[in-house]
């Protein structure tokens, strides 16, 4: 009876640490859209959601219990900017306006240039109050051709620096695809 309680306290104490630790798992695996052409790493642990209209994809990390009132998550909007192209440096100068304008008790935490899938971006990590809760986000963007790449993370500012690491790998791994060419007609 001992050794069961032994090893039933052993196991309890591994899922404890795993849980406080959301990056104990470094082991990524490739995420591939074909109807978005882009493809990034993600951690295994993390889900992967495609039912949000407004994302191309949203990811959550696997969070304990504890931290159900409000889950951390990694999106990916995809827009057609065909007919209100912007320059990155415009559209950099109206996200940060967007965002000084929906969140109170901003602080802008670092704002930078950046690469993402080997052409010139930004990202900005900022904290404050939307939603009626405090979280803390970084987002990047880039802009290839009449199309915008928008990635945020958004998460309770205590568990932001815990992911920090990996969501700026997710990222730098962040890939366009090309799109297949259509066959000409004949």
């Amino acid at each position: 009876m001992k050794s069961l309680l032994f090893l039933l306290l052993m196991l309890l104490i591994a899922v404890f640490t795993e849980a406080q630790s959301p990056q104990s798992a470094a082991t990524t695996t490739t995420y591939s859209d074909t109807v978005h052409h882009f493809s990034l790493q993600i951690p295994v642990r993390w889900i992967p959601d495609r039912s949000h209209a407004s994302y191309a994809a949203v990811f959550y990390p696997n969070e304990p219990a504890a931290h159900v009132s409000y889950k951390s998550n990694f999106n990916i909007a995809i827009y057609n900017i065909a007919g209100n192209k912007k320059t990155l440096k415009e559209h950099t100068d109206y996200s940060l306006k967007v965002i000084d304008i929906f969140t109170d008790r901003l602080v802008v935490h670092n704002t930078e240039g950046t690469t993402v899938s080997g052409l010139p971006g930004h990202m900005v990590i900022f904290s404050g109050n939307q939603f009626g809760k405090s979280l803390k986000y970084c987002k990047a963007w880039t802009i290839k051709d009449s199309t915008l790449y928008h990635m945020t993370f958004t998460s309770r500012p205590e568990v932001f620096d815990s992911y920090l690491a990996t969501v700026r790998q997710m990222i730098q791994s962040f890939t366009i695809l090309e799109k297949p060419s259509s066959a000409a007609p004949h």
